[in-house]
């Protein structure tokens, strides 16, 4: 079955190179290095670019910095996917919802009588890399990337899409946007103290993946047509 491509929402000059570098990866995979490389160092640079940045201005360090991120990665996303026509604003709060759930740990630093500040964008690392990676790869619409259905065209309608409405839901829609196996989902949600619903015969969710796996992987499937679906 052949691969659908999204060539038509890169730069045209872009897509040229990338559909050059495709050709000569396929020989050759280790021609695929080279950009991997280069977006590698662009994380690099915008890790480097905070420092600078919030020195000259410590309000960055109390501003949330998947909004810092958002604002310094957008003009990339725009230039890479030129021809991709979705409002800035909802653009904006896709890129920052991107990179939430926020890591569960940041490097701070606490002073008496103040809150945690944000001294390094680090944590963040992986997800700009995988960001980048994605951008680059023309088998990803912007739309699949940013986890946009196709029908969203305001920012209401984008924040009633993306959230979850119930704890149980919030678990397994985080596991399946960050790739969990299955296990971690039921042991999340286990933790978590929640229970199958009503009329199941399983007191936890690793019984029910033990036992009727596939009973989990519909609850899952639910969720990922509820929330993900484009």
């Amino acid at each position: 079955m052949a691969t659908k491509l999204y060539d038509q929402e890169f730069d045209p000059d872009l897509l040229r190179v990338l559909k050059e570098r495709d050709i000569l990866a396929r020989a050759n995979p280790v021609q695929g290095v080279p950009l991997t490389y280069n977006l590698f160092q662009r994380v690099a640079e915008i890790e480097q670019l905070f420092q600078q940045e919030r020195k000259a201005n410590p309000l960055l360090e109390t501003t949330p910095p998947e909004a810092w991120l958002a604002a310094k990665s957008i003009p990339d996303i725009q230039r890479i996917r030129r021809n991709v026509d979705l409002d800035e604003v909802i653009l904006g709060q896709a890129v920052q919802l991107h990179f939430a759930p926020r890591p569960a740990k940041r490097s701070v630093s606490q002073e008496p009588n103040e809150g945690a500040l944000v001294t390094t964008v680090e944590p963040y690392r992986e997800k700009l890399r995988q960001l980048y990676l994605d951008l680059y790869d023309r088998r990803k619409s912007l739309r699949g990337i940013l986890v946009l259905g196709r029908g969203l065209y305001t920012v209401r309608e984008m924040s009633r899409a993306r959230k979850p409405t119930s704890r149980r839901e919030a678990i397994i829609l985080q596991g399946i946007m960050e790739k969990w196996p299955n296990p971690k989902i039921a042991r999340t949600l286990d933790e978590e103290r929640l229970t199958p619903r009503k009329g199941n015969d399983y007191k936890s969710y690793r019984d029910m993946l033990k036992n009727r796996n596939q009973l989990f992987y519909s609850m899952k499937s639910a969720i990922k047509k509820k929330y993900l679906a484009p």
